[in-house]
């Protein structure tokens, strides 16, 4: 699979996420636990995804459905992290799938993504998560999704738009993608939601779903332009 077609994944899948990406994560007390993504794309995007294909000049695999071919990168991206194991995916239809995973320690987890045991991106304690996104750690970011990295991805992030107002960054996208890039933006999200193995105590920017269940809401312009630092927290 050439990388294009993982790049253009990224722009659809995580930055015009009008599908549904949903992360949920079951800790336990000993900070291990279970990964589950959720990934479902509107045909818009798979129609976007063919025609930036074509101007690019490379070959998407018309054999395989954009959620086959997803479910092969999550399991390859995944396969070589010592603190993850038991991976599993189910292809649901041809624009969705569930991909999930099992990991040791989730704070070890994100160091080793980020390949530095200091990375401040995801911290975990006995009883708090903390995640903090913003333009001084998006090293560590690129570093935890490497096709951040990829030159072709730089018009499309924080650091390219740094100082882009959200006005500018949606004339932008519509001039590339097209006008309806702009309302299914405005729509997209991440959502990350944690179950955790005692009582929810406090929360930072997100909400309580249960006693032990807590969901914090990304909007995916803000991560795209990182303005400021986002920042999500949660004891227990």
């Amino acid at each position: 699979m050439k990388k294009y077609f993982i790049l253009i994944i990224l722009i659809i899948t995580i930055l015009l996420s009008s599908c549904n990406m949903i992360q949920n994560i079951n800790l336990n007390n000993d900070k291990s636990g279970t990964s589950t993504t959720e990934v479902e794309i509107k045909d818009f995007f798979l129609t976007v995804l063919k025609d930036v294909a074509t101007l690019q000049e490379n070959k998407i695999d018309e054999n395989k459905s954009f959620a086959k071919q997803s479910e092969e990168e999550f399991v390859k991206n995944l396969k070589d992290n010592k603190n993850i194991y038991d991976i599993k995916t189910k292809v649901l239809n041809d624009n969705s799938y569930i991909g999930s995973f099992k990991f040791k320690d989730f704070d070890k987890l994100f160091a080793e993504m980020a390949k530095n045991k200091n990375q401040d991106v995801v911290k975990v304690t006995k009883n708090s998560i903390k995640i903090n996104l913003s333009i001084d750690n998006y090293e560590q970011i690129e570093e935890m999704v490497p096709e951040l990295k990829d030159p072709g991805f730089e018009t499309f992030g924080p650091r390219y738009n740094e100082g882009v107002s959200k006005e500018e960054y949606y004339e932008m996208l519509s001039y590339i993608l097209g006008e309806d890039s702009e309302s299914e933006i405005k729509n997209s999200n991440i959502e990350f939601i944690f179950k955790t193995p005692n009582p929810i105590k406090t929360i930072k920017n997100g909400v309580k779903i249960n006693s032990n269940t807590a969901k914090f809401t990304i909007e995916l312009i803000d991560f795209l332009l990182l303005a400021k630092p986002l920042v999500y927290e949660l004891t227990y």
